[in-house]
């Protein structure tokens, strides 16, 4: 259900324009994906000395606490056996919690910043397309039609499905080529998030927003 009575779900493409790491760090820019799609070659690269290097597939091992895997495991249950719909748009959003997250951040981790943005882009990005229940997908359509271009998806979906895409990171980020010293930087940095969703998770998850949507959309769902 959405608080404007969108129903949705189609794979409609959501494009957020060519989105670019601001930084020279090359290591963080592969979050971006900006043309859509993970770039499966072994890029060269060259460093600080001018040395030509090749990047590395990125091998991320993301333990996901036993606490959010519960969540998980709850959010799962409600969509696809119960029937229940996250209420749309969402509060606090998946943007507004990363944004809290960087607030925690010293002002030297600027390279957190840019891994955390890229994962909103990767969010934009994955959210039709792998990261939802058959269940959730006309309302999906009807998020898209009543908001996008104008808010992006990780400003109306929050912590529910922020969770589901550490579930898919490691798969997706495996066909994409870094440096070692970026693969450091960027599993760091979503295990510190991890961290940071866990001990604020009873503020970020609340039950009380799933919803039973309409006989309409249940019989449209089939």
């Amino acid at each position: 259900m959405t608080k404007r009575k969108s129903r949705g779900a189609s794979q409609t493409s959501v494009s957020r324009g060519n989105s670019t790491a601001n930084s020279p760090i090359e290591e963080a820019e592969e979050l971006y994906i900006t043309s859509g799609r993970v770039n499966q070659s072994k890029k060269r690269r060259v460093d600080s000395q001018g040395k030509t290097t090749v990047g590395k597939k990125v091998l991320l091992e993301l333990h996901i606490p036993d606490r959010l895997k519960t969540r998980l495991a709850t959010d799962w249950k409600l969509v696809s056996t119960k029937q229940a719909l996250v209420s749309l748009p969402r509060e606090p959003t998946a943007h507004s919690i990363i944004q809290k997250y960087i607030k925690t951040c010293s002002p030297g981790e600027r390279r957190n910043q840019e891994v955390m943005e890229g994962l909103l882009t990767y969010f934009d990005k994955a959210l039709g397309s792998i990261l939802l229940y058959r269940f959730e997908r006309p309302q999906y359509s009807d998020i898209v039609k009543s908001f996008v271009p104008e808010k992006r998806l990780c400003q109306i979906y929050g912590a529910e499905h922020l969770l589901r895409l550490f579930v898919k990171l490691p798969e997706l980020l495996s066909k994409t080529s870094v440096t070692e010293e970026g693969r450091e930087v960027i599993q760091a940095t979503l295990l510190d998030f991890l961290r940071f969703l866990e001990k604020k998770a009873d503020s970020f998850f609340d039950l009380s927003v799933y919803e039973t949507p309409t006989p309409h959309y249940i019989r449209l769902v089939g």
